[in-house]
């Protein structure tokens, strides 16, 4: 469980950050509430899913991240059979990118 909740990531922050947790194969848990991640940090999240095939809870919420960057990361969920727990709460999310989301989430478990 890895919990970085507002600790003011930026996405050049965040692209270190989650450089280093790619290496951490059975992460479960990762909450990175509350920072600045915008849809830069939504791509570099996406990059690393496919690292973390167990990962069962993301929290993704209050990172000022609008349709486009919930759509990169739908398309990357796929590699996260085992999420059972996304937050996304206060993104801007569209009819695109809830159809984008909702196939992605349907793969999983």
């Amino acid at each position: 469980c890895v919990k970085l909740k507002q600790v003011e990531l930026c996405p050049r922050g965040a692209d270190f950050v989650i450089s280093a947790l790619s290496a951490c194969k059975g992460l479960k848990h990762l909450d990175l509430s509350l920072n600045w991640l915008y849809n830069q940090g939504m791509a570099m999240v996406g990059r690393t899913l496919t690292e973390w095939a167990g990962l069962t809870h993301l929290d993704l919420s209050e990172n000022r991240i609008s349709a486009e960057g919930v759509e990169s990361l739908a398309a990357t969920l796929g590699g996260c059979q085992a999420l059972s727990h996304l937050c996304l709460r206060h993104s801007k999310v569209d009819g695109a990118s809830m159809t984008a989301l909702a196939g992605a989430l349907g793969k999983c478990e």
